[in-house]
């Protein structure tokens, strides 16, 4: 297996709320706490993931790195709360989107680590564009 590159840029610890679609709509499961990285205002260059994440394209978004934590559309994420705070302060289970500092994923790419076989979680890294 090919090493995960990731690791060494998943230098923060964000949350994530993973969507739970229903028949009325969409709901989310309890925040679970995840190494990853806010990259920033960014985007991929015009050839897609081929080419590399810069901030000197028009049109732009900003970027988190998941490792080890497979993202989905709809889901949130916020690198600015903790477990611990949202826990002290009885907001558990608040719905992501009346929370402050939370962001709706909008869109997944899925980087595979070469040298790889097959696509694991273990050598994947996930990049989310937010809202």
């Amino acid at each position: 297996m090919a090493r995960n590159i990731a690791k060494r840029f998943a230098t923060m610890k964000l949350l994530y709320w993973k969507p739970i679609i229903t028949g009325s709509g969409v709901k989310h499961e309890a925040p679970v706490e995840f190494k990853g990285f806010y990259i920033g205002n960014a985007a991929f260059g015009d050839g897609g993931i081929s080419e590399m994440v810069a901030s000197r394209f028009d049109k732009r978004d900003n970027l988190v790195l998941f490792y080890l934590c497979e993202p989905e559309v709809d889901g949130y994420v916020s690198w600015k709360n903790t477990l611990a705070e949202l826990t002290e302060e009885g907001l558990l289970d608040v719905s992501p989107s009346e929370l402050k500092d939370t962001h709706l994923i909008k869109s997944v790419t899925v980087l595979t680590m070469l040298g790889s076989k097959s696509t694991t979680l273990q050598n994947s890294a996930y990049i989310v564009s937010v809202v």
